[in-house]
């Protein structure tokens, strides 16, 4: 019997974490223009190494900080992300947490069923700290992420960032 290659094992499942499907909202009310943003992953495992993803997933000209923190950690995120959104410039702050999604899948041979996760995020102006984003999407099951460059293309779908570059305040969804 032929057994499939790993190499082509590899490129199916990162074109399915490409498939996963993104469902945004916005309201751009008081959205400043954003050039520095603090990024920040909250996942139970590698949350360091997914945030630090979304250094080079976003167009040339913005400054973009990460964060990844342990779901398990002792000190409150808010705080964390308060410190440091107040030592650097910061415009925004995009929050992605991975959460159950309220559906289960049994996996064959398991005595139980596990939870299908979703990323969840919110980009809120810094320091208003009011959600203008929410994004919504499956996390595939092959890679356990959805892929930056998907949510960067939702932000520039839904006008908040640019794709040659920051945006100019005429050009923020909300003209400030």
């Amino acid at each position: 019997m032929h057994r499939p290659k790993p190499i082509l094992l590899a490129l199916v499942a990162a074109g399915c974490s490409a498939c996963a499907t993104l469902h945004s909202q916005v309201d751009p009310a008081g959205m400043p223009p954003i050039r520095h943003l603090l990024v920040v992953a909250v996942q139970r495992e590698n949350a360091h190494r997914y945030a630090e993803l979304y250094r080079t997933a976003f167009p040339p000209g913005y400054a973009v900080r990460t964060m990844g923190l342990d779901e398990l950690s002792l000190v409150a995120p808010d705080s964390l992300v308060r410190r440091e959104a107040n030592a650097r410039p910061t415009d925004a702050v995009l929050w992605l947490t991975a959460r159950p999604s309220g559906s289960y899948k049994v996996v064959p041979g398991a005595n139980s069923a596990t939870p299908n996760l979703e990323l969840y995020g919110e980009l809120r102006p810094w320091p208003a700290n009011r959600s203008v984003w929410n994004v919504r999407a499956p996390i595939p099951g092959l890679l356990w992420q959805v892929p930056p460059s998907r949510v960067v293309r939702q932000l520039q779908r839904d006008g908040l960032i640019g794709s040659a570059g920051p945006l100019l305040a005429a050009e923020t969804p909300s003209g400030n």
